[in-house]
């Protein structure tokens, strides 16, 4: 940039000089004077000064002209214009970098150009500095400068150095604007990368000159299943079957498609891909033609659309099993219309679907209003499934009984009931027969054990009778009749013994199912001890030992609890082997009952025997073996079972039994 300077009056046209500065016609004249005579030399020496002079004023006023017109520009110049020195400080500003920066010709010495400088831009424009003491010019060289209202512009400097004189001359540039475009258009292009990096599709762009993608994606390297560098190399058809599920060949197809883009419109249509790994891909596309210098662009969007494809074969599959339940299936809101319905509603009813989607609960339900219906939407809501029984009402006016399992959903903001309804007609039916076969069978168990009691109590005073004569006959006349009579009067009196203790044994099991279970807080700990206590005589007997571990309390009958206890562990006493008895009693907590163990190291049972010994009169020993009736443990299991628990037994032969009973909580 050309700028006003000390040394102005070397620019511009003028004639060439000599030596001593002389125009060159005034140098010959001189010359030719000097050969010529005096006089004459004189003469032509006078007339070619005054034409030097005259030529000098000419071209002083024509540099003057220059100079003005120089400083006229360097004035009103739009353009930011300066001398600067290397020292640090401007040596001249045009009024336009005088306005912008705020200051006057006499700042110019005493504020350093550095002052103006935006602190982050310091380092370079001080690198840049250097370069031009090389001599070398600065083109188009950018940083901030500070605005007399304090704000921080974008200057574009170009500037010559004259190093030998200090001198920079420089002209700058408001780029403000230009940079706030560009960081504009960055800052586009940044969100636009970011949007189709991130997007939950496919994006691909293919040049329509070369055929070949040239820019995608990473949903597009995860739909093709290849990194971007290879995906580039590769094209449309590149990556599709032979023919698409239309029929046409993926090229055709692709052709035309693209062709409808290239056109204006917008096709939106289903594509079969084949990625790297050769498995198919169904998507859908979306093409637009892009405006662009020089190139013809086409941009994809692609959307996998397996997982939806895999949804709606489900959800035909789902329809067909809903369709095809056994049960009645309505949806509904809280304003008790159906939103849908299965076949099996329809049958079930006799209405056609759009009939029943024109309808409500209240019009099928037997006594249901809109006050019960919201109760029942507030049960289904808090327990999220509710089970209840109704009465719905057909087409044609008959009624029949139903169970209807309602379950709450919630799905993007709607709350939805959706109900089964299962006809319970055969059901109700087949409860009626079984409460009339119950009750019968009820009233014959009562009378069984009336009959039970009453023949066993009635029976023993008849069998004392029998058994005390039999007995004196024995006294009387044992040696007084031959040997047989004796055998026979023997045989009488234990048949006898033995019938009077299935009596007493029948009387007892009775007595557990006619008595009423008093169930009340129980020590097991303090029952166990009593029971031991009562047959303490039995247990030093045998040589036994019974331990236990701690017992909980529970609720239970205590009498009906010491006999339990009573049988087991007399069973367990009885039945064992070479070593001395041994029996340990023990409980655990079960989920909602608990769990009792009455361990012994007896003889054990056979896999077998290990259900029937709860029959009555069950026995698996000779009365030789082991005394008894066969009715303990019968009487074990009514006990327990009128309790709510269940009993049974885990042994191996020689190696004790181990009877577990439950009772709940």
């Amino acid at each position: 940039m050309n700028t006003p300077s000390d040394d102005q009056h070397n620019r511009g046209p003028h004639p060439s000089r000599d030596e001593a500065g002389r125009p060159e016609a005034a140098r010959q004249h001189a010359d030719a004077a000097q050969r010529a005579d005096p006089e004459d030399n004189a003469s032509e020496s006078m007339a070619t000064l005054a034409e030097s002079n005259a030529q000098l004023r000419k071209e002083t006023r024509e540099r003057r002209q220059i100079q003005d017109e120089l400083e006229r520009l360097f004035n009103l110049s739009m353009d930011m214009l300066c001398i600067a020195g290397f020292d640090g400080f401007f040596k001249r500003l045009n009024p336009a970098l005088q306005n912008f920066l705020g200051i006057s010709g006499h700042d110019l010495a005493r504020i350093p150009f550095a002052n103006f400088i935006h602190p982050d831009d310091l380092a370079a424009t001080m690198a840049e500095l250097d370069n031009l003491s090389t001599g070398a010019p600065t083109i188009r060289f950018e940083n901030r400068y500070r605005r007399r209202d304090g704000v921080y512009r974008w200057f574009e400097w170009t500037a010559r150095p004259v190093p030998e004189k200090g001198l920079i001359y420089a002209n700058a540039r408001d780029v403000t604007e230009r940079k706030k475009t560009q960081e504009a258009l960055r800052e586009s292009e940044r969100r636009y990368r970011t949007l189709v990096e991130h997007a939950p599709e496919a994006i691909v762009m293919l040049d329509m000159e070369s055929g070949s993608f040239v820019d995608c994606n990473r949903e597009a390297e995860n739909l093709f299943g290849m990194p971007r560098e290879e995906l580039l190399k590769t094209n449309p058809v590149m990556m599709s079957p032979e023919f698409q599920p239309d029929g046409r060949p993926s090229d055709q197809a692709a052709f035309e498609e693209i062709g409808k883009a290239l056109q204006g419109d917008v096709p939106y249509f289903e594509w079969v891909h084949k990625n790297a790994q050769g498995r198919e891909v169904p998507c859908e596309i979306r093409l637009v033609g892009l405006p662009s210098a020089g190139r013809i662009l086409v941009c994809g969007s692609i959307v996998d659309i397996s997982e939806r494809r895999s949804a709606e074969e489900q959800l035909h599959l789902t329809q067909f099993m809903v369709d095809s339940a056994g049960d009645a299936i309505f949806w509904m809101h809280d304003d008790a219309r159906f939103l849908n319905v299965n076949e099996q509603a329809c049958r079930t009813l006799g209405y056609s679907r759009d009939e029943l989607l024109s309808m409500s609960v209240l019009d099928i339900a037997v006594e249901m209003t809109m006050e019960t219906f919201a109760q029942v939407w507030q049960a289904v809501k808090e327990k999220t499934s509710y089970t209840f029984e109704a009465e719905h009402r057909r087409k044609d006016g008959r009624t029949f009984p139903v169970e209807i399992t309602a379950n709450y959903l919630e799905r993007n903001d709607q709350e939805y009931l959706c109900a089964f309804v299962r006809d319970i007609t055969e059901r109700k039916h087949a409860e009626e027969a079984i409460a009339q076969k119950a009750q019968a069978l009820e009233r014959s168990n009562t009378e069984l054990q009336q009959f039970a009691y009453v023949a066993s109590h009635d029976l023993q005073e008849p069998l004392r009778t029998i058994s005390s004569y039999v007995q004196l006959l024995h006294k009387r006349y044992e040696g007084r009749l031959d040997a047989d009579a004796d055998d026979f009067i023997e045989f009488i009196v234990n048949a006898a013994e033995r019938m009077q203790a299935l009596i007493r044994d029948l009387l007892a099991y009775s007595r557990v199912g006619r008595r009423e279970i008093n169930r009340q807080p129980v020590d097991v700990a303090e029952v166990l001890e009593r029971t031991l206590s009562g047959i303490r005589a039995a247990l030093d007997a045998a040589g036994a030992e019974v331990t236990h571990a701690d017992l909980p309390t529970i609720k239970a009958d205590p009498i009906q609890l010491s006999l339990l206890f009573q049988n087991l562990i007399s069973n367990g006493v009885k039945f064992h082997g070479e070593a001395a008895p041994r029996v340990h009693v023990s409980a655990r907590r079960a989920g909602g009952a608990w769990c009792f163990a009455v361990k012994d190291n007896g003889i054990g049972i056979k896999d077998v025997y290990q259900e029937r010994i709860f029959e009555v009169f069950r026995r698996l020993h000779s009365r030789s073996q082991y005394a008894g009736t066969g009715i303990g443990l019968a009487i074990c299991k009514k006990i327990i079972e009128r309790h709510g628990g269940r009993i049974w037994v885990e042994s191996e032969v020689g190696a004790g039994s181990t009877f577990f009973f439950t009772i709940p909580v």
